[in-house]
């Protein structure tokens, strides 16, 4: 029957029926007794005798009596027994209402058939899950309904067998809505039978599967691709329990540790018998830490030692999956990666890495040892009496001597990138004096093409910076050699600028710009400039020559610098390299002190040039200055003319204008009385042959270009107060012929080397005392006092590092065990200049030798060891 009219129902063969029949059953029985008491009574009474009214009233009495006293009998039994009935009913039906409910209120479709399988009725799950309305499937079978082209055979079939046998049947069937969607739908089907065991129809419980199956499958997939990705990786599993303390290996993780199928499960503390002893330790913390719940899951590299004897490296990764209430593992997942010949591959990767390096240190020092002689000696011939023919050959020789250096630096430089063996230094330095730097070494080269070269630092630049002075000078090295190479008319320009505050207060970015006038590059080519070994295109290695690493090189030191390069470039009109670096802030100081006697002064600017007319303008307004410009010769005499009553405070002229040269301009000048006074200051590009400063009574200074700001300043301070001003140089005076400084003790196996040396030191004041190897050198220092040794590293019998242990060594016997010892090596490989240091020696000096540095090293470790009145 429908379950919507359980409630309107009699209650058959209920409790509260049974309770009513024994009730009417006892009703019966009672008014019979009372009938007959009735009677008795009545019988009495008349048989008493008495009056006839006393009779009648009696028999009145007796007749009241017995009625009413049979009605209580009567009906207090039945009265009760009616209120349990109503009670009892009451209970029922409230039972029933709330069994009537679940059908309507659960979230599953709920349907009842009749005997046949027609639907009598579905609860509101139903309507919602199906889509139908009750009165569309009422007297319809659920199959018509709800089963289509993709719903299961197999399973229809056994519903078709339960539904015929009455009896009850779980099954899983794809279902269609009303709209068409398929779901799958888990089906509990149930006969309904009456009190006498008369089928009278089936209840159907519906649940939607269709996510839950959904999820199945998509887990199937998932544990699937796992399984088939760890088959592919070759990781093997283990698991490891803490209520039993054991380890369980599958097959794979079996095969790599070399364990045979007994040994699948095996007590976790014989596991350790597996490892080397190296990892033993390493491996006991980290287990210590996963175990004690510090950590979730770890990595580690272990080398096991397998059954047949071979050392195996696995890449072993831990999980801890459970953890009790004190945050302790109680279990753990462990996966397994045979890298062994992956391990191997790199270990012999390494051995290369290692042998290459060492040959390009060996080909390094045996290169540099030839060439030292080559650019020393070519300086000495230099610097003596040669004829114009003599001195052009030996020019050659010392130009190609320094490309060829260049490119040895250049291959190091790049197989150190590459090894990833480079590394930055972090010292303080003068960001100025590095840009300058870098212009005094392009001056030659550009002015031999009869180009203007300049170096701008914009004044919100910090001059003192910290960070790898020698690395960013390279990059600019690089980067302006180029840009000469490439030009051959206009101008080359180095600016630094402020890129961007920096990562917090402490760094500062600053942005390099090169910029030339040159051939330019083709769109094309610019992909693969920073590219090793390449160039624009193989014209251009024709023409220019070079090994194409400059630029990747500086690629990577840009990078390691924390900056990026790149460039703009047109064809025939010029090109545009710029650069960022980020570098450390140290605390603000003052850049320039200039004196009082010259700042709010007037200065003429005469250059034709409008790179110096920038330098100069940039420089005035730093210093105080005002400062008006001429392009030409008689341009600036028409302005001192014109400014006769507010004459200049001083004239900066270049030496070669394009309507007179500044002999000539001078002249005119010191001719007028009114200007006689005014100190001239004489500028003009460096050329190589011989002093370009004219001498005489014209100028209070001369100063080549690219002019230094400092040097430019103090020239004119000294213009100012009338003091000549001699031409600056970057080394130290040197000492008077015959004088000597110091005894110097070179430790040099080379013959040809021992004589640059030898003129070298003696060029800057030294008497020399040759040894062939540290053996030697241990002699001459056990029996002679040296001020200071100059020590090769590789040499027959003892080498440098030995034998600067030995003499640091009191036990020795040397006289001084302090004395300075100054490498001067053909070593030049990363970490050359750090073993010279370790093994006790003060200072580094690089073969081939460079002047400049050899004097640095001397006189600071003559400083050092407190000879300065020796240096003077």
């Amino acid at each position: 029957m429908p379950i919507r009219d359980f409630q309107d129902d009699p209650l058959p063969n209920s409790g509260a029926s049974k309770l009513l029949e024994l009730a009417i059953r006892r009703a019966r029985f009672n008014l019979r007794v009372a009938l007959t008491a009735a009677l008795v009574s009545m019988w009495i009474l008349v048989l008493a005798g008495g009056s006839a009214e006393a009779r009648r009233f009696s028999e009145i009495l007796a007749a009241i009596w017995t009625v009413v006293g049979a009605g209580l009998w009567v009906f207090n039994p039945f009265l009760r027994s009616l209120r349990q009935i109503a009670e009892q009913v009451q209970l029922e039906r409230n039972v029933y209402a709330r069994l009537a409910e679940v059908p309507t209120r659960t979230g599953n479709a709920v349907v009842v058939t009749d005997a046949e399988g027609h639907i009598q009725w579905v609860n509101e799950a139903f309507v919602r899950t199906t889509g139908y309305e009750r009165v569309e499937v009422r007297g319809r079978k659920p199959g018509e309904v709800l089963q289509g082209a993709d719903t299961d055979p197999n399973e229809k079939g056994r519903i078709s067998e339960a539904l015929k046998s009455g009896t009850s049947i779980t099954a899983e069937l794809y279902n269609y809505t009303k709209a068409g969607r398929g779901y799958r739908a888990r089906v509990e089907i149930d006969p309904l039978f009456d009190p006498d065991g008369k089928l009278t129809g089936f209840m159907a419980i519906q649940a939607d599967v269709t996510a839950q199956r959904e999820s199945e499958r998509m887990l199937k997939q998932q544990t699937e691709r796992l399984e088939s990705a760890i088959t592919a990786a070759n990781l093997g599993c283990s698991e490891w329990d803490a209520a039993d303390d054991t380890i369980v290996f599958d097959a794979r993780a079996r095969a790599m540790l070399g364990l045979s199928d007994d040994l699948a499960v095996m007590p976790f503390k014989d596991t350790h018998a597996l490892l080397t002893p190296e990892d033993m330790q390493e491996w006991r913390q980290r287990l210590d830490r996963i175990f004690a719940g510090e950590v979730a899951h770890d990595r580690q590299i272990l080398r096991v030692r397998h059954a047949d004897g071979s050392d195996h490296w696995l890449n072993v990764t831990r999980f801890v999956t459970a953890h009790d209430a004190s945050g302790k593992a109680t279990h753990m997942v462990t996966t397994y990666a045979d890298i062994t010949e992956i391990t191997e591959a790199r270990q012999r990767a390494e051995a290369a890495t290692r042998a290459k390096s060492e040959f390009l240190a060996n080909m390094s020092h045996e290169i540099r040892t030839p060439m030292n002689a080559v650019v020393g000696m070519t300086g000495l011939l230099l610097d003596s009496n040669l004829s114009d023919e003599q001195r052009h050959y030996a020019t050659i020789v010392g130009r190609s001597a320094e490309t060829l250096l260049n490119l040895i630096n250049d291959i190091l430089d790049f197989s150190k990138i590459e090894a990833g063996k480079l590394e930055l230094e972090s010292v303080e330095f003068d960001l100025r004096q590095v840009v300058e730097d870098v212009g005094e070494i392009l001056a030659l080269r550009a002015c031999e093409k009869n180009l203007e070269l300049l170096c701008l630092i914009d004044p919100a630049v910090p001059v003192r910076l910290r960070g790898d002075p020698g690395r960013l000078r390279q990059v600019l090295l690089n980067l302006g050699s180029n840009a000469v190479k490439f030009t051959e008319q206009g101008s080359v320009t180095i600016q630094a600028s402020l890129a961007e505050p920096g990562p917090d207060a402490g760094f500062v970015a600053v942005r390099f710009t090169i910029i030339d006038s040159g051939i330019g590059i083709a769109p094309e080519h610019r992909t693969r400039l920073f590219t090793a070994f390449t160039q624009a295109d193989s014209s251009t290695t024709r023409r220019y020559g070079g090994t194409g690493l400059g630029l990747s090189i500086s690629r990577q030191l840009v990078g390691l610098m924390g900056g990026t390069i790149d460039v703009e470039s047109t064809v025939g009109q010029g090109s545009r390299f710029w650069f960022t670096v980020t570098l450390g802030r140290l605390a603000e100081a003052a850049e320039w002190t200039v004196a009082p006697s010259i700042l709010g002064s007037r200065i003429l600017v005469v250059d034709a040039q409008e790179s110096s007319r920038r330098l100069m303008d940039n420089l005035s307004t730093q210093w105080g200055l005002h400062a008006e410009f001429a392009n030409d010769g008689h341009t600036a005499l028409a302005l001192l003319d014109a400014g006769v009553d507010e004459p200049y405070d001083a004239i900066i002229v270049d030496r070669q204008l394009p309507d007179m040269n500044a002999g000539d301009f001078a002249e005119a000048v010191r001719s007028n009385p009114a200007f006689a006074d005014i100190p001239l200051i004489l500028w003009c590009a460096l050329r190589y042959e011989g002093d370009p400063v004219p001498r005489g009574p014209l100028f209070a200074g001369a100063l080549t270009k690219p002019v230094r700001a400092m040097r430019l300043l103090k020239t004119l301070e000294r213009a100012f107060a009338k003091t000549p001003v001699a031409e600056q140089s970057d080394l130290p005076l040197m000492p008077s012929r015959g004088s000597a400084i110091a005894t110097a003790l070179l430790v040099e196996d080379n013959r040809v080397n021992q004589l640059l040396a030898c003129k070298l030191l003696e060029r800057l004041g030294c008497r020399t005392i040759v040894a062939n190897n540290g053996c030697e050198a241990l002699d001459v220092l056990k029996t002679m006092a040296c001020d200071i040794v100059f020590m090769d590293c590789q040499m027959p019998v003892m080498d440098g590092f030995e034998a600067t242990q030995r003499i640091r060594d009191r036990s020795t016997g040397v006289l001084d065990p302090t004395i300075p010892i100054v490498a001067m090596t053909a070593n030049a490989m990363q970490g050359d200049r750090d073993a010279c240091l370790a093994a006790g020696m003060n200072d580094y000096v690089q073969k081939p030798v460079d002047m400049r540095e050899l004097t640095r090293a001397l006189h600071a470790s003559l400083a050092r060891a407190g000879s300065v009145s020796a240096v003077g």
